[in-house]
Protein backbone atom coordinates (compact mmCIF):
# COMPACT_ATOMS: atom_id res chain seq x y z
CA UNK A 1 0.00 0.00 0.00
CA UNK A 2 2.74 2.74 0.66
CA UNK A 3 4.95 1.31 -2.15
CA UNK A 4 1.51 2.31 -4.64
CA UNK A 5 1.12 5.50 -2.55
CA UNK A 6 4.98 6.18 -3.10
CA UNK A 7 5.01 5.35 -6.35
CA UNK A 8 1.73 7.81 -6.97
CA UNK A 9 3.46 10.65 -5.41
CA UNK A 10 6.57 10.03 -7.86
CA UNK A 11 4.73 10.22 -10.71
CA UNK A 12 2.72 13.34 -9.81
CA UNK A 13 5.98 14.57 -9.12
CA UNK A 14 6.69 14.55 -12.16
CA UNK A 15 3.18 15.30 -13.80
CA UNK A 16 3.89 18.62 -12.08
CA UNK A 17 7.53 19.58 -13.00
CA UNK A 18 5.92 18.58 -16.44
CA UNK A 19 3.05 21.01 -16.45
CA UNK A 20 5.19 23.65 -14.39
CA UNK A 21 7.85 23.59 -17.22
CA UNK A 22 4.33 24.19 -20.10
CA UNK A 23 2.87 26.38 -17.62
CA UNK A 24 6.37 28.88 -17.64
CA UNK A 25 7.01 28.38 -21.01
CA UNK A 26 3.21 29.94 -22.28
CA UNK A 27 3.61 32.10 -19.36
CA UNK A 28 6.67 33.41 -21.35
CA UNK A 29 4.81 33.36 -24.84
CA UNK A 30 2.07 35.21 -23.27
CA UNK A 31 4.72 38.10 -21.87
CA UNK A 32 6.37 38.36 -25.40
CA UNK A 33 2.93 38.95 -26.76
CA UNK A 34 2.20 41.83 -24.14
CA UNK A 35 5.85 43.21 -24.60
CA UNK A 36 5.70 43.08 -28.54
CA UNK A 37 2.01 44.77 -28.28
CA UNK A 38 3.77 47.48 -26.66
CA UNK A 39 6.65 48.02 -29.19
CA UNK A 40 4.89 47.63 -32.61
CA UNK A 41 2.35 50.09 -30.87
CA UNK A 42 5.04 52.45 -29.94
CA UNK A 43 6.46 52.25 -32.90
CA UNK A 44 3.51 52.79 -34.96
CA UNK A 45 2.42 55.78 -33.01
CA UNK A 46 5.85 57.31 -33.71
CA UNK A 47 5.59 56.95 -37.69
CA UNK A 48 2.10 58.80 -36.79
CA UNK A 49 3.38 61.27 -34.88
CA UNK A 50 6.19 62.18 -37.10
CA UNK A 51 3.64 62.27 -40.00
CA UNK A 52 1.34 64.67 -37.58
CA UNK A 53 4.45 66.68 -37.47
CA UNK A 54 5.62 67.08 -41.01
CA UNK A 55 1.35 68.06 -42.10
CA UNK A 56 0.82 70.61 -39.27
CA UNK A 57 4.24 72.17 -40.73
CA UNK A 58 2.91 72.47 -44.40
CA UNK A 59 0.60 75.09 -46.24
CA UNK A 60 -0.29 72.91 -48.63
CA UNK A 61 -1.74 69.85 -47.96
CA UNK A 62 -0.48 66.58 -50.76
CA UNK A 63 -3.72 64.10 -50.45
CA UNK A 64 -0.89 60.96 -50.13
CA UNK A 65 0.26 62.04 -46.51
CA UNK A 66 -3.66 61.67 -45.04
CA UNK A 67 -3.88 58.42 -47.08
CA UNK A 68 -1.15 57.29 -45.92
CA UNK A 69 -1.75 57.89 -41.89
CA UNK A 70 -5.02 55.86 -42.88
CA UNK A 71 -2.79 52.97 -43.94
CA UNK A 72 -0.85 53.29 -40.93
CA UNK A 73 -3.57 53.51 -38.48
CA UNK A 74 -4.96 50.98 -40.27
CA UNK A 75 -1.82 48.76 -39.88
CA UNK A 76 -1.73 49.72 -36.23
CA UNK A 77 -5.56 48.39 -35.22
CA UNK A 78 -4.68 44.98 -36.94
CA UNK A 79 -1.00 44.28 -35.49
CA UNK A 80 -2.71 45.51 -32.21
CA UNK A 81 -5.47 42.96 -32.36
CA UNK A 82 -3.45 40.12 -33.72
CA UNK A 83 -1.48 40.43 -30.30
CA UNK A 84 -4.56 41.14 -28.27
CA UNK A 85 -5.88 38.06 -29.53
CA UNK A 86 -2.53 36.00 -29.09
CA UNK A 87 -2.44 37.42 -25.59
CA UNK A 88 -6.17 35.60 -24.87
CA UNK A 89 -5.22 32.50 -26.62
CA UNK A 90 -2.31 32.03 -24.33
CA UNK A 91 -4.00 33.34 -21.03
CA UNK A 92 -6.63 30.11 -21.95
CA UNK A 93 -3.68 28.39 -22.15
CA UNK A 94 -2.36 29.14 -18.73
CA UNK A 95 -6.26 28.80 -17.63
CA UNK A 96 -6.04 25.23 -18.52
CA UNK A 97 -2.89 24.13 -17.57
CA UNK A 98 -2.88 25.75 -14.39
CA UNK A 99 -5.97 23.48 -13.41
CA UNK A 100 -4.01 20.30 -14.17
CA UNK A 101 -1.65 21.68 -12.20
CA UNK A 102 -4.31 22.09 -8.94
CA UNK A 103 -5.53 18.37 -9.98
CA UNK A 104 -2.23 16.84 -9.67
CA UNK A 105 -1.11 18.96 -6.71
CA UNK A 106 -4.81 18.42 -4.75
CA UNK A 107 -4.03 14.49 -5.34
CA UNK A 108 -0.25 14.59 -4.39
CA UNK A 109 -1.05 16.36 -1.26
CA UNK A 110 -4.57 15.01 -0.25
CA UNK A 111 -2.94 12.88 2.50
CA UNK A 112 -1.30 15.68 4.14
CA UNK A 113 -2.78 17.48 7.02
CA UNK A 114 -0.93 20.70 6.58
CA UNK A 115 0.05 20.94 3.03
CA UNK A 116 1.81 24.17 1.57
CA UNK A 117 -1.96 25.99 -0.36
CA UNK A 118 -2.11 26.00 -3.95
CA UNK A 119 -1.71 29.90 -5.40
CA UNK A 120 -4.19 30.45 -7.94
CA UNK A 121 -2.93 33.09 -10.51
CA UNK A 122 -5.53 32.56 -14.00
CA UNK A 123 -8.06 30.36 -12.09
CA UNK A 124 -9.61 30.67 -8.71
CA UNK A 125 -10.34 28.31 -6.02
CA UNK A 126 -14.35 28.19 -5.87
CA UNK A 127 -14.27 26.64 -9.42
CA UNK A 128 -10.65 24.73 -9.80
CA UNK A 129 -12.70 21.60 -9.16
CA UNK A 130 -14.58 21.50 -11.68
CA UNK A 131 -13.17 21.08 -15.21
CA UNK A 132 -16.61 22.44 -17.08
CA UNK A 133 -16.81 25.74 -15.76
CA UNK A 134 -16.53 27.96 -18.76
CA UNK A 135 -13.34 29.57 -19.26
CA UNK A 136 -13.97 33.04 -19.26
CA UNK A 137 -16.15 32.57 -16.29
CA UNK A 138 -12.91 31.53 -14.41
CA UNK A 139 -11.57 35.04 -15.72
CA UNK A 140 -14.65 36.76 -14.72
CA UNK A 141 -14.22 35.52 -10.74
CA UNK A 142 -10.88 36.07 -10.59
CA UNK A 143 -11.01 39.51 -12.11
CA UNK A 144 -14.15 40.41 -9.72
CA UNK A 145 -11.80 38.91 -6.08
CA UNK A 146 -8.69 40.93 -7.32
CA UNK A 147 -10.59 44.17 -7.96
CA UNK A 148 -12.50 43.70 -4.27
CA UNK A 149 -8.52 43.47 -3.11
CA UNK A 150 -7.68 46.69 -5.06
CA UNK A 151 -10.74 48.23 -3.66
CA UNK A 152 -9.08 47.62 0.12
CA UNK A 153 -6.12 48.76 -0.81
CA UNK A 154 -7.44 52.42 -2.42
CA UNK A 155 -8.50 53.91 1.13
CA UNK A 156 -7.39 57.62 0.07
CA UNK A 157 -10.33 60.03 0.32
CA UNK A 158 -11.33 62.74 -1.10
CA UNK A 159 -13.27 64.06 -4.13
CA UNK A 160 -10.21 63.82 -6.53
CA UNK A 161 -9.17 60.38 -5.46
CA UNK A 162 -12.81 58.64 -5.57
CA UNK A 163 -12.77 59.83 -8.83
CA UNK A 164 -9.27 58.54 -9.25
CA UNK A 165 -10.63 55.25 -7.67
CA UNK A 166 -13.33 54.69 -10.35
CA UNK A 167 -10.84 55.12 -13.10
CA UNK A 168 -8.63 53.10 -11.47
CA UNK A 169 -11.56 49.98 -10.34
CA UNK A 170 -13.04 50.11 -13.80
CA UNK A 171 -9.73 48.05 -14.81
CA UNK A 172 -9.69 49.34 -18.42
CA UNK A 173 -7.77 46.78 -20.87
CA UNK A 174 -4.64 48.35 -21.53
CA UNK A 175 -3.81 45.94 -24.02
CA UNK A 176 -7.08 47.42 -26.09
CA UNK A 177 -6.12 50.99 -25.83
CA UNK A 178 -3.45 50.90 -28.74
CA UNK A 179 -6.78 49.37 -31.00
CA UNK A 180 -8.95 51.89 -29.55
CA UNK A 181 -5.58 54.88 -30.65
CA UNK A 182 -5.33 52.83 -34.03
CA UNK A 183 -8.96 53.53 -34.87
CA UNK A 184 -9.13 57.02 -33.75
CA UNK A 185 -5.94 58.04 -35.33
CA UNK A 186 -7.05 56.67 -38.78
CA UNK A 187 -10.75 58.42 -38.09
CA UNK A 188 -8.63 61.55 -37.72
CA UNK A 189 -6.77 60.78 -41.03
CA UNK A 190 -10.31 60.25 -42.64
CA UNK A 191 -11.52 63.32 -41.72
CA UNK A 192 -8.30 64.94 -42.41
CA UNK A 193 -8.95 63.04 -45.99
CA UNK A 194 -11.95 64.09 -46.97
CA UNK A 195 -11.80 68.02 -46.04
CA UNK A 196 -8.56 67.75 -48.44
CA UNK A 197 -11.17 66.17 -51.41
CA UNK A 198 -13.71 68.53 -50.27
CA UNK A 199 -11.93 71.94 -50.90
CA UNK A 200 -12.08 72.80 -46.95
CA UNK A 201 -8.56 74.09 -45.88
Amino acid sequence: MTDNSEGKNKENSKRIKRLDSIYERVLTLRNFEITNLNNRNTFMWAVNAALFTYVSNQRELNILLPMMGIVISILQVQMAAGAKFWQEAWEIKLNEVEHKLYQVYQDENKTLENNDKFIHLFTTEENADNAKLNIEHKSKSRIEKIKIEVERNLNKEGCLNEGINKLILNKYSVSRVPIYLGIWTGFFWGVLLISKLCGCN
